[in-house]
């Protein structure tokens, strides 16, 4: 049996249903899959509890920090002998390029796991001063997954190698008809839903000074997150001319398929890759801009009339006010065509497929 090593820093909880199915789909392939990483986000006896057998678990090599050079995985490496290593890209950088050694003096590959170039963010001073190491890490790389399509060209690009998009997802899509569709759309209040953390790089400020410019009383937007920003934006705006609903964080999934169900029209302003997959997953067209680059698939190539290039005050108003006013027909369109994204593309079971069928290739 072939030893493969995941390496990265931690599993966040909605992660572990794509290790506990990769794993599985590759003992089929008669390889044993170990994932190596820190217990930042989830309890490790739960961790032990749902992926093993398939995925072997060791939580002991690396630390919550975001940087932090972990020698003891080199003589891990050593002692496990992998046939093949995936590796997170320059997040996890110290640890990588121990992962580069290893395979120099060991005769073994890797490839490196990423988002290739963030398109709304600028390139960091630290990043600049890491020019060199990384770009040993990256040349030295056998190929590369990228979240998406727009991250695998720019690893193909770059350093001239295999690198393509895993589709990167944590959903599966919900099935709808069009006769569900239209009976939602057939309503005259425009219902908006936005998800995930309150924080400042989420712009939730943009979305509701968009709506209140648009002085429409027949929207509703819920809101479903907490976070650092929340109590400042709920002072801020007390009284709007449309309703607004503070809903909290929703962990009950049969609860917050309720306002999942009703939604018309998901507005995302800022970073939300995930968030995206989840609302158009259940058949929500999504407002959005640049992000993680699993946007440009999911929106700018499908629906690009509800993607913005330029995120500005200006642009959302009028790219909601069009939904807003467009015909029934049109937004059952818009919607099933997000829906299409996810259902062929970006969903979990594809995500799995396309990973095990990766690593058996890089083994062969």
């Amino acid at each position: 049996m072939k030893n493969v090593i995941l390496l990265q820093r931690s599993i966040p909880s909605y992660r572990i249903e794509f290790f506990q199915k990769l794993g599985a789909e590759l003992l089929n392939n008669d390889i044993k899959l170990q994932v190596i990483h820190s217990s930042q986000n989830i309890m490790n006896d739960e961790l032990f509890f749902y992926l093993s057998p398939t995925v072997d678990i060791n939580l002991s090599f690396l630390r919550k920090e975001r940087f932090v050079l972990c020698l003891k995985l080199y003589r891990h490496l050593i002692n496990i002998k992998p046939s093949f290593i995936l590796t997170e890209d320059i997040s996890n950088l110290p640890n990588g390029l121990i992962v580069t050694f290893y395979c120099l003096v060991n005769n073994c590959s890797y490839t490196i796991m990423g988002l290739g170039k963030i398109l709304s963010s600028k390139e960091s001073v630290l990043k600049k001063i890491l020019k060199l190491p990384i770009h040993f890490f990256r040349k030295n790389a056998k190929s590369f997954l990228s979240y998406s399509s727009i991250g695998a060209s720019y690893y193909n690009n770059l350093y001239h190698k295999e690198s393509i998009s895993w589709m990167n997802s944590v959903v599966d899509y919900i099935p709808i008809t069009r006769d569900e569709l239209f009976d939602k759309y057939q309503s005259k209040i425009l219902n908006i839903l936005f998800i995930g953390r309150i924080e400042k790089f989420k712009r939730l400020d943009l979305l509701i000074d968009s709506l209140i410019a648009l002085k429409d009383e027949n929207i509703v937007l819920n809101i479903i997150g907490e976070g650092d920003e929340k109590a400042l934006l709920q002072n801020k705006y007390t009284q709007v001319s449309f309703e607004l609903n503070w809903l909290g964080r929703i962990t009950d999934p049969k609860q917050k398929e309720i306002y999942l169900k009703k939604t018309q029209l998901g507005v995302m302003p800022g970073s939300g890759g995930l968030v995206i997959q989840e609302l158009q997953a259940n058949s929500i067209p999504v407002i959005s801009s640049y992000s993680d680059g699993t946007e440009v698939d999911l929106i700018k190539n499908v629906n690009p009339e509800l993607f913005i290039e330029d995120m500005t005050l200006e642009a959302l108003i009028n790219k909601i006010d069009k939904f807003h006013k467009s015909s029934i027909e049109k937004k059952c369109q818009v919607a099933l065509a997000a829906h299409e994204v996810v259902k062929n593309s970006y969903n979990l079971q594809n995500m799995v497929k396309i990973s095990s069928n990766f690593i058996c290739k890089q083994l062969n």
